[in-house]
């Protein structure tokens, strides 16, 4: 290595001139001809020739420094405007490329999936009426749609009320019974709301016009008794007691909800349709490929108001009071009918039912009616049970009472049954172990409640599809914590090319394309292939249970991440490192090699620890916490190495700013290619398994007739089974 200010030097500079713009090239050159000059001058001094005038003769044996220069100049043109070319890709179009991508996922992954997030604890507070209330909940999921689908779906979304909305849907389509049943049920939900400024006389009103529309259907003759029974009586608290009173407050409304209920008994049918409207709706939905799309369309489905189940339940339960206190003034006939109007209205109804709430309510209308006490019922609120039969007796006709009582214990059977096989020690057992462990998000939430046979099988598609989801947020997570190692990089280049200060800048290093294929095949293509190996086909990983297992679940996905970005560094840091020593540049003392088997023997362990801890112990909580915490420091560890090289390389700019500054431009293509690899092979294959998955999940699709194919079943069960029980009993 020749003096800076020597001759040699001198001219080495003056001749590799013309490679400025290239000054990785032009290092190379010069190094060559250094050695070249180096070897020259030591054959000189072997025949004897002084070191003065062995450098003199090694000068005049170099040649026409103009000549040399135009030789490089000329043999190098081609490669310099190729490497220039490649440069300028990689440094201002590849990275800012992947920025931008990340940028986009970050997008798509953090705020549009956000949907994921808060449709979830809607849905799993959907007992709490606020949650409906809450202005467009139900849109959120769908915003991405045409404004004519989001019209269908939702109706008028520039209106102020959800029945002025859905009331749009009608106008459009003023000769459809399904559209303006579907709206009144609507208005009756926001009839209850004091702050809507929703009249009785527009309700009336609305109702008469659906009756006009429909004049069969007892629907609206039904709603529009339990409104007028509602607001003609009221329920007073007994000073010391649990139990509640009901006395009349306006006689008139309560004879004008009589009227109503005898016109609704000589209707041939009842109907609401929401079979009808929610398989029109649900197939405006574009077809489920993601789990936003699943639970958009929950979402949707928890949104359809049912005011009409409490009002009708309400009027049920206060109709043998109001029988009890005006008995002395009641024919005895309008007496027996009234008290019998339960059993009219669930003659009509049954075939109606919707979802496993309608039937659990006309379950509960029987009950109340003439049955048993129901403590799950009578748990959250005082409810008279088998009042009808008691009102029979206090009239003195006990066959009728009995009756009653008869009739009303065969239609709760099934409900009782059902109950009876949730609270069995199978049911329990499936709750505890196989949905708690086995089960997807959504089957967690609404699965263990109903108790019907649920199979491991028949689980798997739906958390394998959760699996997928938070892979891809992981993934995201990791593209990044690679953006933030560019612009870390781009710093530090910064920091160090301001310090050099008119020397040699920053070199911009470009490997051979073996370098490159065997870095990102190392770093990236080798983590990714073992992980979806490990996870998919060997049985070991958390990939086989919920994300209950979250402490494996997580540590497998931050050895994947601290993989990708360990591996690349280092890889990359290694070969950048030789390149600096083959063209003199000065470098700090390197990192202890054992620290670094180190690091890649504790990574290797808890690869280890991964496959080996549910083979050898099955599900230890204090052993996959340990090995969380562990993955958790090694990370903290890694992510910490990398700091102190960024402080290190800013506090030594001025004595190995030309290093550090290679170093961090040279690394930061290097993590480019890591995103825009992840990013093009790993999201897109993760979406495709999502999409598969979700297909073929067999425990929720579109059905109308609840949230789950399992609910859906039940529901229809439990339908008919009531329906089987009242005309066994009318038969008789």
């Amino acid at each position: 290595m020749q003096p800076e200010s020597s001759p040699a030097r001198e001219l080495i500079e003056k001749v590799t001139s013309v490679l400025k713009d290239d000054e990785e090239l032009r290092q190379d050159v010069s190094h060559e001809l250094n050695t070249h000059f180096e070897d020259s001058q030591a054959a000189f001094l072997e025949e004897g020739k002084s070191k003065e005038e062995s450098e003199t003769l090694a000068l005049k044996a170099f040649g026409d420094p103009k000549q040399i220069a135009k030789q490089l100049a000329h043999s190098n043109q081609g490669r310099m405007k190729t490497r220039a070319l490649v440069r300028m890709f990689l440094g201002r179009i590849l990275v800012p490329l992947s920025v931008v991508l990340v940028m986009w996922m970050g997008w798509y992954f953090f705020a549009e999936r956000s949907v994921i997030v808060s449709m979830l604890d809607e849905l799993g507070e959907t007992g709490d009426e606020s949650i409906v209330k809450e202005e467009g909940w139900h849109t959120k999921a769908w915003a991405h749609l045409s404004a004519e689908k989001q019209f269908q779906l939702f109706g008028d979304l520039t209106r102020k009320t959800r029945s002025a909305q859905e009331r749009a849907l009608w106008e459009k389509n003023p000769e459809s019974k399904v559209y303006y049943a579907n709206y009144v049920r609507a208005l009756l939900e926001d009839y209850k709301e004091k702050g809507l400024d929703n009249s009785f006389d527009y309700l009336e009103k609305e109702i008469r016009r659906g009756e006009e529309l429909d004049p069969d259907n007892a629907f609206y003759n039904y709603m529009l008794a339990a409104v007028l029974f509602k607001r003609g009586g009221e329920w007073k608290s007994i000073k010391g007691k649990k139990a509640k009173e009901w006395s009349v407050k306006d006689k008139a409304l309560l004879d004008l909800a009589i009227v109503e209920l005898n016109r609704a008994e000589q209707k041939p049918y009842y109907r609401r349709h929401l079979s009808e409207f929610l398989k029109e709706r649900l197939d405006l939905f574009p077809e489920t490929r993601r789990l936003d799309d699943r639970i958009g369309k929950m979402a949707y489905l928890a949104s359809i108001p049912l005011p009409d189940l409490r009002l009708i339940r309400d009027l049920f339960e206060a109709l043998p009071f109001y029988v009890d206190v005006e008995r002395n003034e009641l024919p005895e006939d309008d007496a027996t009918e009234l008290l019998d109007a339960w059993q009219e209205f669930l003659k009509k109804a049954v075939p109606d039912a919707w979802c496993l709430v309608d039937v659990l309510v006309f379950s509960a209308i029987a009950n109340m009616a003439g049955g048993e006490k129901d403590e799950s019922v009578a748990k959250d609120e005082d409810v008279a049970f088998g009042k009808v039969a008691d009102v029979y007796e206090a009239m003195g006709k006990p066959e009728d009472a009995n009756s009653t009582r008869l009739l009303a214990k065969k239609l709760v059977v099934p409900k009782k049954n059902w109950d009876a096989d949730r609270e069995s020690k199978r049911v329990k057992e499936m709750e505890r172990d196989l949905i708690f462990w086995k089960g997807s998000i959504l089957a967690r939430m609404l699965l263990p409640n109903l108790g019907e046979p649920i199979t491991e099988e028949m689980l798997r598609p739906g958390r394998q599809a959760d699996r997928s989801v938070i892979e891809q947020f992981h993934i995201s997570y990791i593209l990044c914590i690679f953006v933030v190692a560019i612009i870390g990089a781009l710093i530090l280049f910064m920091v160090c090319h301001s310090a050099s200060k008119g020397r040699t800048v920053p070199l911009f290093l470009l490997p051979p394309w073996r370098v490159v294929l065997r870095t990102l095949s190392l770093a990236i293509l080798l983590p990714m292939f073992l992980y979806f190996a490990f996870t998919r086909w060997s049985g070991l990983s958390s990939f086989e249970n919920g994300i209950e297992d979250w402490r494996l679940l997580f540590l497998e996905l931050g050895l994947l991440g601290v993989s990708f970005l360990a591996a690349s560094t280092l890889l990359s840091a290694s070969y950048i490192r030789k390149r600096c020593h083959a063209l003199n540049i000065a470098m700090p003392e390197p990192v202890s090699s054992l620290l670094v088997r180190l690091c890649w023997g504790g990574m290797g362990i808890l690869c280890l620890c991964c496959a080996a801890s549910k083979k050898l112990f099955g599900h230890q909580g204090a052993l996959e916490t340990g090995l969380y915490l562990f993955g958790t420091g090694m990370g903290l560890i890694i992510c910490g190495v990398g700091i102190v090289v960024f402080i290190k390389g800013c506090m030594s700019r001025n004595t190995y700013g030309l290093y550090y500054g290679t170093l961090a431009r040279s690394l930061m293509p290097v993590y480019a290619c890591a995103i825009i690899l992840i990013g093009v092979i790993g999201l897109p294959w993760l979406q495709k398994e999502e999409s598969a998955l979700l297909k073929k999940d067999p425990l929720f699709d579109s059905s109308p007739y609840g949230f789950s194919v399992p609910e859906g079943n039940l529901t229809l069960r439990l339908q008919s089974e009531l329906a089987d029980a009242m005309k066994a009993a009318q038969d008789r």
